[in-house]
């Protein structure tokens, strides 16, 4: 009766952490979209392209500076608190570290920026400090939403970053709508970016000390301690997991094909990556850092976790079919009403992708949680060789931006289905799984 009291305990946290995930989430690609579209057609070419290398460049280096935390906290919160020790506290001997990884990463982000600036021949050196600004507090924002997470403290968090992203929002489409010039909406859509980013990273850190269950003892960090040492050896992998997997995202293909092919083809990927990201993210937001979680306190408690993981896969499965019933009608309508080709085909191969992946994902992170570290990495492998070729193949040829994607998509694809294969290879023969 008590394992089915956990077991009913621990889907409940889980549904209710994914529909707050699930409301920040619309919320947030409501208006990020729409401002988007707005700034398309209201800037110069030059003014939206520098506004989408500047979030493409300090969102890509987010996850580059990670240093696996988006993983391993999941992971491993539940076991600090097994042993009543806070997290929090602990956490701040890491942060040290990791604010030496954002300070090693501002000259790297500064002359990212720099050239971007040069290429679109702009030249305006306040808007690098302020992109370095923005750069590391949303940084720190990033680590504290991981900690809420973990927690199942979403209704804390998500509430804050709603009201965040509310205040800067009225403020970009106020800009947008009576600003004077392109430039000068790009610098106010900056300046406020640093003030409601302050802002919100100062009031979650605030809240979350203030958490009952953080005023726990607290722990040094000590690499002989078995939890701490797999934590720094977790949070090392999936480091390297995210580096690897940005590659081929979003924010390393823009500046990718604004100085390979040229800043239109770039922009046009940009919007349709945008328009295909709006279904993925309904899924990937919706669901989070939660399964990780779901899954590890599930493992600690020793609870049914094949229960636990057909709901996590049902949750997914239920919310792809739910994007489907949405994307299809609107695909089908742009296809047959557009004169933007090749725009109509990025966002059919990006969606039906990303799709694929989320449905997959499972497989991943239940291989995550079991620290099972060398199947991940014979299912990276490929991926990774296959992606060294393709950046010397197009030193040679180049091919169009469509077939640029399609490779691009394929190689992260094939990744995903070697995840399954070996996660199936390992659990079935433990018949955790049916």
């Amino acid at each position: 009766m008590q394992s089915y009291t956990i077991h009913n305990h621990l889907i409940t946290a889980f549904d209710h952490a994914c529909s707050w995930n699930a409301f920040l989430y619309s919320i947030h690609k409501i208006f990020t979209t729409a401002l988007t579209f707005i700034l398309f057609n209201k800037l110069s070419t030059e003014a939206f392209s520098l506004y989408a290398n500047i979030n493409s460049i300090i969102f890509l280096l987010l996850l580059w500076t990670d240093c696996g935390f988006k993983k391993s906290i999941a992971r491993f919160i539940p076991e600090y608190e097994r042993i009543g020790v806070s997290f929090v506290k602990t956490l701040h001997t890491l942060l040290l570290f990791k604010i030496g990884i954002i300070l090693c990463a501002l000259p790297i982000c500064a002359y990212a920026i720099y050239i971007t600036l040069a290429t679109l021949q702009l030249h305006h050196t306040p808007i690098i400090y302020s992109a370095l600004i923005i750069f590391c507090s949303e940084s720190i924002l990033a680590l504290l939403q991981l900690i809420y997470h973990a927690q199942f403290l979403h209704k804390y968090f998500n509430s804050i970053d709603t009201i965040g992203l509310l205040a800067y929002s009225s403020s970009a489409f106020l800009l947008c709508f009576y600003g004077s010039s392109s430039h000068n909406i790009v610098v106010g859509l900056i300046y406020g970016k640093i003030i409601t980013s302050i802002c919100t990273t100062l009031t979650a850190y605030l809240v979350l000390k203030k958490m009952p269950h953080n005023q726990q003892s607290a722990l040094p960090i000590n690499t002989t301690d078995p939890i701490q040492k797999s934590f720094i050896i977790h949070s090392a992998f999936m480091w390297f997991s995210t580096l690897i997997k940005s590659l081929t995202e979003r924010n390393a293909l823009v500046p990718l094909l604004t100085y390979t092919i040229n800043p239109e083809a770039a922009n046009v990927f940009k919007i349709a990556n945008e328009s295909a990201l709006f279904f993925y993210r309904i899924a990937l937001k919706t669901i989070g850092t939660n399964d990780t979680t779901i899954l590890t306190i599930a493992r600690l408690q020793k609870e049914n976790i094949a229960a636990i993981f057909s709901h996590v896969q049902q949750k997914i499965s239920y919310l792809c079919l739910f994007i489907s019933f949405i994307f299809i009608p609107i695909w089908l309508n742009k296809w047959h009403h557009t004169q933007q080709i090749e725009s109509t085909q990025l966002f059919f191969i990006i969606t039906v992708c990303y799709l694929l992946e989320i449905l997959l994902s499972p497989y991943e992170r239940i291989l995550e949680v079991d620290l099972q570290y060398r199947m991940l990495l014979r299912a990276y492998s490929p991926y990774i060789l296959f992606l060294v070729i393709y950046i010397l193949a197009i030193q040679i040829s180049q091919p169009t931006i469509v077939a640029t994607v399609l490779i691009i998509h394929v190689m992260r694809l094939m990744s995903a289905f070697l995840l399954v294969i070996q996660a199936k290879k390992l659990y079935y023969h433990a018949h955790l799984y049916t």
